[in-house]
Order: C-alpha cells, then structure tokens, then sequence
C-alpha cells in the first residue's frame, strides 16, 4: 500500500497548493513533477518537488502501523528583469505558501492526517541563470497509516 499512501499524500498537498494558486490574481502557474511545463512571459511561477522517506513499520512483522514522512518543496521564482519588486513579490508568494501549511497544522486526504510538522523558506538569491529569483520553501509532513501485510 505504500506507492498508493504516497500518491494520496502527494495528492493532498498538490490540491491545497493548486488551489492557493488559483485564488491569487495574477494565477500563479505551478510546475508539477514530470509534467511539461513552459515559463510564463511574466516570469513569475511555482515548482514542486515531493520527497518521501522509506516508511517505518511501528509494530512487528509486515502488518501493523507505518510511519511516513517526508518534504513537500515549492521553489518560488520571479523575474529579475523587467519586472517591480522581484524579491518582495517572491517573498510573498513564499509566505502565502507558508501560511496555507502552517506548522502543527494538519489536513485530511482521502482518509489519511497528514500533519506538518516543520517549515520554512530560504532567504532567496538569483538562480544560477541569474534570470530569476529563486525562494525555496520546504514542508517536512508525516502520518501514520494502519497497514495489513
């Protein structure tokens, strides 16, 4: 069960970080994992990565209680050119993404509680193209699930 648990929990944070993006004027475009994905002319969007641990069996033998945890990382970036307040604008968009998982918070997907136990941002620096400014924010999440073996 351990592939589908990852999936659903990924799921969780893509639909509570889709729908932050979507209730921000302008929208911000997010680049999901292995999806094709094209910068906007306006230079300003989100990418995901999510990380998982290998998960720890709480009880004896293959059925029992797992733990799972992981990072959740959204590196925000902005243009450094041509546009006002690059690196304001992504500390911005950084914050937001903090405040939507805030630490000791939790939500529920699909039946799993998925619970944020760590997060935080980097102070930000143009990208190595130096095109961009780049926020990388991190959520470190865990859960316990109930498996059968």
């Amino acid at each position: 069960m351990s592939g589908t648990t990852l999936l659903t929990i990924q799921r969780g944070f893509e639909v509570r970080l889709d729908t932050l993006a979507r209730n921000i004027n302008p929208r911000r475009p997010i680049a999901w994992e292995n999806i094709n994905f094209t910068i906007p002319p306006n230079g300003r969007w989100w990418q995901t990565s999510f990380q998982a641990g290998m998960p720890v069996g709480i009880g004896l033998g293959q059925s029992g209680t797992k733990h799972y945890f992981g990072i959740f990382q959204i590196n925000v970036y902005q243009s450094s050119s041509g546009g006002v307040g690059g690196p304001a604008l992504a500390t911005d968009d950084a914050n937001l993404i903090l405040n939507t998982f805030p630490i000791g918070g939790s939500f529920i997907q699909s039946g799993l509680n998925i619970h944020v136990i760590s997060g935080g941002r980097g102070t930000g620096d143009l990208d190595p193209s130096k095109n961009y400014y780049l926020i990388p924010v991190r959520i470190q999440w865990q859960t316990w699930v109930d498996e059968e073996g």
